[in-house]
């Protein structure tokens, strides 16, 4: 017996192939079968005759972190279909900080992020996710931002990451990757770090066999110097590349 049958929808996967008609039974939190679900008993049915049944789609860049947490139904996405939120992007997010560079660092990407309360705990990745976990409406997932490492190493200085300022950052991102998804990289203070310190950071980081994400600065009219700059060195580092 199912728990839901969405029945009689116009199905579009994701895989490629033409949009088809099919039920879809669901037990649980999971998909358990695709198909000709006319007779299967269910606890509750949804008509969906000539609507689209699709999976939830993944936001892939999105800077809505601080006003998810004030907003955590986040109707704007899920009227679109959102059902995954990638936070961390551009190497820019609250974790992992201490209590007043998260405070800082709040004031500083507000016109980006939004503005979160200021009591939260950002000190580690596993406490930035807790303030998500089973509170928001959509699921979530975290980039290790580089920027956000160098800004609780180093603060805001124009100073090289290099030596023990390095190291350190290096144990933040151990102890972080081992509860994101991922690492990203760029943005201010990131662009304050030299290439060969990028590199360094970036290739421990790779070292974890996560899923990593550069994206390339260009000044005004050179769109495609920084473009080519980013997939050279995602090609070097196997990381996706975007353009910032």
């Amino acid at each position: 017996m199912f728990d839901l049958i969405i029945a009689g929808g116009t199905v579009v996967d994701g895989l490629g192939k033409a949009a088809y008609t099919a039920d879809v039974g669901i037990k649980g939190e999971f998909i358990d079968a695709i198909g000709d679900l006319s007779k299967a008993p269910a606890a509750r049915a949804i008509d969906a005759t000539g609507m689209i049944v699709s999976p939830g789609f993944i936001d892939t860049h999105t800077h809505s972190e601080g006003a998810l947490l004030v907003d955590p139904q986040h109707a704007n996405g899920l009227r679109q279909g959102i059902t995954t939120l990638i936070m961390g992007l551009d190497g820019m997010s609250y974790a992992p900080l201490s209590a007043d560079n998260y405070l800082i660092h709040r004031h500083y990407l507000g016109g980006l992020l939004g503005d979160p309360p200021e009591d939260l705990d950002m000190s580690s990745v596993s406490a930035f996710r807790a303030n998500y976990h089973k509170k928001v409406a959509i699921n979530t997932a975290y980039l290790v931002p580089q920027g956000t490492v160098r800004l609780e190493v180093l603060g805001f200085r124009d100073a090289p990451l290099v030596g023990d300022a390095l190291e350190k950052a290096k144990r933040l991102v151990r102890k972080a990757s081992s509860r994101a998804r991922s690492g990203s990289l760029r943005e201010e203070p990131t662009t304050l770090a030299p290439g060969a310190t990028r590199r360094n950071l970036w290739s421990f980081a790779k070292s974890y066999r996560k899923w990593t994400a550069s994206t390339s600065p260009s000044p005004a009219g050179r769109i495609r110097t920084g473009l080519s700059a980013g997939m050279a060195f995602s090609r070097r580092w196997r990381s996706h590349a975007g353009q910032g």
